[in-house]
């Protein structure tokens, strides 16, 4: 992630072993390549002269480093939107940890017990997977060329994720970037019981974790299309099978279960607005058991078992597949095929910030 040393650390107090304590674990993130430190030259110097003295060699060596890496980070970190903004404690507008959009203004002594790579928490390890695939695409399409998305993962085990972001925050001070499913049957349908528990956790946390909710049901329901039908034969058929569907829209596909597909049993048992949402389907099983030599005349409610009344997924392995797939696949040649899908555009670039550090050795002391 990056982290920012605000002016205000220019007042650093040179023989305060809990501000040499904080900084020290800045440095060395920066120097083990988890996180990448800014600060501009003109404030680096100031602090340098400061404390450089009081820090012992390692960490002198360190801020000479980043003194001569500072002017090639400029223009780059203009572009990035997650960011951490490090004030000394007692700077007089900032108290205490607090997010403002994309910034997290954070007092130095936060960092006294030090600073680990960043934790990407998803429901599942292929989440994960492809959540890190997405960043590193997103790395390549945008030539940042001289960084990098080092990354401890976790896995929440489905509905079980909330326990274990309270967990990590908890226990952790490293940032922490959490990633669930909606869950969601159709553009109104409620949050999920999981989804809105993490985000109250993010939301009332003094950490450095953000949480985001997928617009889509799942994530197989943002896999790109055009990577879909590499990984999975059965593509073309459930394509065919919705275009025969009059009144479909290509929107319903952000709440179609990609792997099990769907049937009219499963619409009926549902409330009354996903009902309503999945009318069109529900006209178009509903024709075809009227020829269906199985089903016709019949007025029970229909199984799944019966072609008439049903369009099948892709199957429980698609997002395994996928993993699959683009780790053996050229990622240059794989971002061409995905140049007019970027639907992943917005997860890479949150992972990407996230996790993002300096490409290249340790900084040697």
């Amino acid at each position: 992630m990056l982290f920012i040393l605000d002016k205000s650390l220019e007042n650093i107090e040179a023989d305060s072993e809990e501000h040499h304590q904080a900084l020290m674990s800045l440095l060395s993130a920066y120097q083990n390549r988890h996180h990448l430190l800014f600060m501009e030259m003109k404030h680096l110097k100031i602090l340098h002269g400061k404390i450089g003295g009081k820090i012992g060699i390692n960490g002198k060596k360190i801020l000479e480093a980043l003194y001569n890496k500072v002017p090639s980070y400029k223009e780059f970190i203009s572009t990035i939107g997650y960011h951490v903004v490090v004030y000394l404690d007692d700077a007089a507008e900032f108290q205490g940890v607090r997010r403002v959009g994309k910034t997290w203004r954070v007092p130095l002594s936060y960092f006294k017990y030090g600073l680990l790579q960043s934790t990407l928490l998803a429901e599942n390890d292929r989440d994960t997977e492809l959540y890190v695939i997405f960043s590193e695409f997103y790395k390549i399409r945008n030539k940042f060329n001289g960084f990098n998305v080092p990354v401890r993962r976790r896995s929440g085990g489905g509905s079980g994720i909330p326990r274990s972001l309270q967990s990590y925050i908890e226990g952790e001070y490293s940032p922490c970037l959490c990633l669930t499913d909606s869950d969601k049957l159709h553009p109104g349908f409620g949050d999920s019981f999981t989804s809105k528990s993490c985000r109250d956790i993010s939301d009332g946390s003094r950490n450095i974790v953000k949480h985001i909710v997928l617009d889509e049901r799942e994530l197989e329901n943002i896999i790109p299309v055009e990577i879909l039908d590499k990984v999975s034969p059965d593509y073309n058929k459930l394509i065919d099978n919705l275009n025969d569907i009059k009144g479909y829209k290509l929107e319903m596909w952000k709440y179609l279960d990609i792997k099990s597909g769907c049937s009219l049993s499963w619409i009926q048992r549902k409330d009354a607005g996903t009902v309503a949402y999945w009318k069109t389907f529900v006209h178009h099983f509903e024709r075809k058991r009227k020829l269906c030599v199985s089903c016709a005349g019949k007025v029970e409610e229909v199984g799944d078992n019966c072609t008439c009344s049903k369009i099948d997924g892709l199957g429980e392995r698609v997002l395994e597949k996928t993993v699959e797939y683009l780790k053996d696949s050229n990622q240059r040649a794989t971002l061409k095929l995905l140049e007019d899908d970027t639907r992943w555009t917005m997860l890479g670039q949150a992972v990407f910030e996230f996790l993002l550090a300096p490409v290249g050795e340790r900084v040697r002391v």
